[in-house]
């Protein structure tokens, strides 16, 4: 592992992307509309659309450091692209760390290497 810090910092980044109102709910384990199924209300999500999306939430937060409008405008194209809404992305990710801290850990590791990839990209 690169950073014993990394799953961390994407849960932090996560939830950062999520609006006040909504976190509540991760607490109390009502997160996701119950009348959905698991599947249905994770959308199109998996480990590769997590990795893209945190690297992407990763870059544009420290771009837009103090800026919640600017981050949600530059994030809401990435959410649209896979065909996912930010509940998703952060249900998935909370899910993931819960369930499989290994997993999560080497997914952290994957977009931090993907944020490094979309800088020199000069995204």
């Amino acid at each position: 592992m690169k950073n014993k810090y990394s799953g961390l910092l994407v849960l932090l980044m996560a939830s950062s992307l999520l609006s006040a109102a909504v976190l509540p709910s991760f607490a109390t384990g009502t997160a996701c509309n119950k009348t959905k199924s698991a599947s249905t209300a994770m959308g199109k999500m998996n480990d590769d659309v997590y990795v893209e999306i945190t690297a992407y939430a990763s870059y544009y937060s420290g771009k837009f450091l103090g800026n919640p409008k600017g981050l949600k405008a530059a994030m809401d194209p990435i959410y649209k692209k896979y065909g996912v809404d930010r509940m998703q992305y952060a249900s998935y990710g909370f899910d993931l760390m819960k369930k499989d801290q290994v997993r999560f850990n080497k997914l952290a590791n994957k977009a931090m290497a993907r944020k490094t990839e979309i800088i020199k990209q000069g995204k």
